[in-house]
Formats: structure tokens, sequence, C-alpha cells
């Protein structure tokens, strides 16, 4: 599922073992997180926001962030009618969703494709060099965005895992760090 070799998975999960994040009997389907806030600072600590992908700011006219990410999902699925979450959201406004805490007028996403003019268009998104309320950002793993995705929320917007949210927010403005904090102490954190 992963994608991994197993001797790679093994490696890892043996070096993890290592470090007291999890511990396991050795075979598949037999490993517990044992330190989950361990793990979290370490990936925390090797996670780099800039080297993750690319990212497009985008200006929208919509009041409504939650009615503009419903319309922007419907209008990318048109576009992508075979990829079951074409946009996966994440940020200020996935943790705004999870855990309201500090209200942040931008919306940002993982996409599959960055839209053309043509699509831009009618997805009512102008290309803008900074301070855009959208940020898409094309990631260099998408299937590991997808991965552990959530639906919440009455508008059945898709997320990426708690903990996804948590790393885009520590190395960003605009209260991000505050708002990471906030999402990581609520109850629910990282829990279906």
């Amino acid at each position: 599922m992963t994608g991994l070799s197993l001797g790679l998975i093994s490696s890892v999960l043996n070096h993890f073992e290592g470090c007291g994040w999890v511990s396991g009997k050795g075979k598949r389907g037999e490993w517990t997180v044992t330190d989950p806030s361990g793990l979290l600072d370490a990936w925390a600590a090797a996670n780099r926001w800039d080297r993750r992908g690319e990212i497009r700011q985008y200006h929208f006219l919509d009041t409504d962030k939650g009615l503009f990410a419903k319309r922007l999902l419907e209008g990318y699925g048109r576009y992508f009618p075979g990829i079951a979450y074409p946009l996966v959201f994440t940020q200020w406004f996935a943790a705004e969703l999870r855990h309201p805490y500090a209200s942040v007028p931008v919306v940002s996403a993982y996409c599959h494709v960055f839209p053309d003019e043509e699509m831009a268009s009618r997805l009512g998104l102008t290309p803008v060099p900074s301070n855009g309320r959208l940020w898409l950002i094309c990631p260099k793993d998408m299937p590991g965005m997808i991965l552990k995705s959530q639906v919440v929320g009455n508008l059945n917007l898709p997320l990426v895992c708690d903990s996804q949210i948590y790393l885009d927010l520590l190395q960003v403005g605009l209260r991000g760090p505050d708002q990471a904090k906030a999402l990581r102490e609520c109850e629910g954190f990282c829990r279906p």
C-alpha cells in the first residue's frame, strides 16, 4: 500500500523502535506507536515546508470560505472525474474545521495539478504573486497526502490527517504556529 519495499519498511520500523517511538514483534501488523508525541516532534524537526512541493496563490471573491472550498472541490472534480480526492485541504482552513482557534482568510489545499488559465477562470480564480486567499500546493507525494485523509464538517470536505495539518502550520505565518499548538492540544487530535 505504501509502495515501499518490505526491507525499507522493516529498517524504518527498527529505527523507530530504537528511538522508542514504536514497539513490535517485527511482523507486519504487530507494531504499535508507543510515543506519538515524540514521533511527531521528530517529524516536525525534520519537516521542510519549503521543499514539500510547488505553491501557487490565487485570489477569489467568495466571502464564505467553506462554501468557496465546497465549490472549488466540486469544480476540480468536474475536471478530474476519475480522482477520488482532486483536492485535500490543509493548514488554517483545515485546522479551523477540526479545532477553531485562529480565523485566517486563506484556504489551502493539496492538488494533483494546478489549474490552467481556462480552468482557473471557470473556477473564479485569479493568479497572484503573493497575498492570495487560496494556496494550491502541488506536492511531490500527492498519494501520501490522501492516504490517511479525513472528511469532516457538514460540508464533507476532505482534509489531510491531523498530524499533516499540524506540520503544515508550523513554518508559515498568519498565526500558523499558534493554530498548530491549539490543534495538537485539542481533544481528538490524531483520532478519527
